[in-house]
């Protein structure tokens, strides 16, 4: 079940919600009043935008995305760390000048 959020700015820093849509963004005290007292007077809304935020949350930042996520990262990185000892614990990073 999602759930409906009010996030200033720096709240919602690094999430990937479309603001209206998935996250009410206030920066102000007054707007973010205005924000908390929308969602408890419109079931509707409040459901749709906790709805919403909840696909993002399944598709951004599951287990699966996170793992596809850093997959990506080691593949880019695959030229600066030796990756190919996989029993290691701890990976090499080459510097500039042994390349």
């Amino acid at each position: 079940m999602g759930k409906a959020m009010v996030s200033t700015t720096i709240g919602a820093e690094g999430l990937d919600f479309v603001p209206g849509r998935e996250i009410l963004i206030a920066d102000a005290p007054e707007e973010f009043a205005d924000g908390v007292v929308e969602l408890l007077r419109d079931p509707v809304r409040r459901r749709s935008l906790g709805q919403a935020a909840r696909r993002r949350v399944a598709a951004d930042y599951d287990l699966i995305a996170l793992e596809r996520s850093i997959e990506h990262s080691l593949s880019t990185l695959k030229g600066f760390i030796d990756i190919s000892d996989r029993d290691r614990e701890v990976v090499s990073v080459r510097t500039t000048s042994e390349n």
